[in-house]
């Protein structure tokens, strides 16, 4: 009796007490699930809080871990102005100068190199909004069907009984369908016992014509989806070039580190700045081609692929200058230091960085306005 009633503990301001045993066991349940400081105290139905300095000590290291990680977890979600980094084993926590629920999308770059959106956590789609993007995104892992819809609308015929379609693969007209076994014409989609000879012979139906309404729907169709495919594969192209450009970040900076350190010069982190942009600029153009898919006034079409044509002028000509072996702006011949021309060429870099990014705030600042730059008559809105 002696041993267990020196077992029994006062966990809280209250008379209950509890066993050390169930104590610790009681702590740990409410760390695993999740649950944050105070603890109420473990007799159910009691007010009462467990003091911080019994919980301290009856947690062991890794608990107290955990429960400073669930605290932390706690203050981030419930915070508008944090959110962890969703990068794969990253952590990181971002600090936003503005409440996240009243502020508009930004493209979040992570030390971590992961790039999301501050809105939806997802990878950073702007110029495209959140909705859009998520459409944009099911339109191409879907395109697939999108073509077998449209090529079986183009291409072939329903049935003028059971509506069955059916393509059309010997020279004759005469159809049968497999479906419901009714036989029709091809060309003007007639019973085909109105082609006798009765009628003026079986090619009579030449001189049909055809539906002006249909065949400029069909017509509609085709372009939109020759414009779809368009869009998606320029899309497609900039997106595997994001993956490249990724690779050649890694090696021209284990590349840079390795000669500044040689030379044991200052580490100036233009380069990173500019090899980044291109990645987040590359990025923002392949979704600009969705930009373009959505956008149906024509005035402010023209206008959009403008500022677009000009952006993927000034990216492509920053990627091609960074496109150098550093090892020759090494003067290793006279002293082991940098030459002329690298410090040209560094100071070209920094001024085509920050004309890019100025370009795409630009660009980036009409889409989320509209393009209030384009003034459309009312009567083509």
């Amino acid at each position: 009796l002696d041993d267990i009633t020196g077992n029994m503990v006062h966990a809280s301001n209250c008379e209950h007490k509890c066993c050390k045993l169930c104590l610790r066991g009681y702590l740990d349940n409410e760390i695993q699930m999740n649950h944050q400081l105070p603890f109420k105290c473990i007799q159910e139905g009691c007010s009462e809080y467990i003091s911080i300095d019994t919980v301290n000590k009856y947690l062991s290291n890794n608990q107290k871990s955990k429960l400073s990680k669930n605290l932390i977890n706690s203050i981030v979600i419930n915070s508008e102005k944090m959110k962890f980094c969703p990068g794969h084993n990253c952590g990181l926590i971002i600090k936003f100068n503005d409440g996240l629920k009243h502020s508009k999308p930004i493209n979040v770059r992570c030390n971590c190199s992961t790039c999301f959106c501050s809105s939806c956590n997802r990878e950073a789609h702007l110029p495209l909004s959140c909705v859009l993007f998520a459409e944009w995104e099911n339109l191409n892992q879907s395109g697939s069907d999108l073509y077998s819809d449209a090529w079986i609308q183009l291409k072939t015929k329903k049935c003028p009984t059971c509506q069955t379609p059916i393509e059309k693969n010997k020279g004759c007209m005469h159809m049968t369908c497999r479906s419901c076994n009714h036989e029709f014409c091809w060309l003007c989609m007639q019973d085909w016992t109105k082609h006798g000879s009765e009628t003026g012979g079986f090619y009579r139906c030449n001189m049909y014509k055809p539906n002006d309404e249909d065949k400029e729907k069909k017509s509609k169709m085709y372009n939109d989806l020759e414009r779809f495919k368009f869009l998606s594969g320029r899309y497609l192209e900039h997106r595997n070039s994001v993956a490249l450009c990724e690779k050649k970040k890694v090696k021209m900076m284990d590349e840079y580190t390795k000669i500044i350190k040689e030379l044991q010069q200052p580490n100036d982190d233009y380069l990173l700045k500019a090899l980044n942009l291109i990645i987040d600029c590359r990025r923002a153009i392949s979704y600009s081609y969705g930009v373009a898919h959505f956008l149906k006034n024509e005035a402010k079409l023209q206008f959009f692929q403008f500022l677009q044509n000009q952006a993927e002028s000034f990216l492509e000509n920053l990627d091609n200058d960074t496109d150098k072996d550093l090892k020759v702006f090494v003067n290793s011949e006279v002293s082991m230091s940098f030459t002329d021309s690298y410090y040209e060429w560094m100071n070209n870099i920094k001024i085509k960085t920050q004309t890019l990014k100025s370009y795409f705030n630009e660009i980036l600042f009409e889409l989320e306005n509209g393009l209030p730059s384009v003034v459309v008559a009312p009567d083509l809105l």
